[in-house]
């Protein structure tokens, strides 16, 4: 038993204020939230003001891009491919198997060199799941059918000078 401020006995002591339940410590969680929600908002303004002034590459510029700076294997380079034609002629091939392509281009009877892209495409059907090791001439040839394929398939102006966006 203990005597309390009074002089009276009593069997509890006196009330304990845990620091969590204390006004000080509301105002710096407030504080706190406050300075969070600002740091949020200014990541995110950030974000899109950086997305906003990245100038848009034309897709035959990002796929020669992609050529001249990825490792060399047939992963990338049916990537590449199937990117290209995705975006640049507003065909859904990204889902769509290799094989799929091919037959899709085939069926499309494009006036560009359709019959090189599916060699390249069955190249790599081949390299990827037969297991076989391509060698490094038939991969630097493929690589050149996609380049000379890309280079081709830029649109003109009228005048005869390649579009530059």
């Amino acid at each position: 038993m203990e005597l309390d401020g009074l002089g009276l006995y009593d069997i509890h002591s006196l009330y304990h204020v845990p620091f969590w339940h204390t006004m000080w410590f509301t105002y710096c969680l407030l504080a706190c939230g406050a300075l969070c929600s600002v740091l949020f908002v200014t990541f995110i303004a950030w974000l899109l003001e950086r997305r906003r002034c990245v100038p848009q590459m034309s897709p035959w510029k990002r796929a020669l891009y992609a050529l001249d700076h990825v490792h060399k294997n047939y992963d990338v380079l049916t990537q590449i491919v199937k990117k290209y034609i995705t975006t640049r002629y507003n065909f859904d091939l990204w889902t769509k198997t290799d094989q799929e392509v091919c037959a899709y281009l085939e069926n499309k009877s494009l006036d560009f060199a359709t019959k090189h892209i599916c060699m390249v495409l069955r190249n790599g059907i081949t390299a990827k799941f037969a297991r076989t090791v391509a060698t490094q001439k038939q991969l630097d040839d493929d690589y050149q059918h996609v380049k000379q394929f890309i280079l081709h398939t830029v649109p003109q102006k009228k005048n005869g000078t390649t579009v530059s966006s």
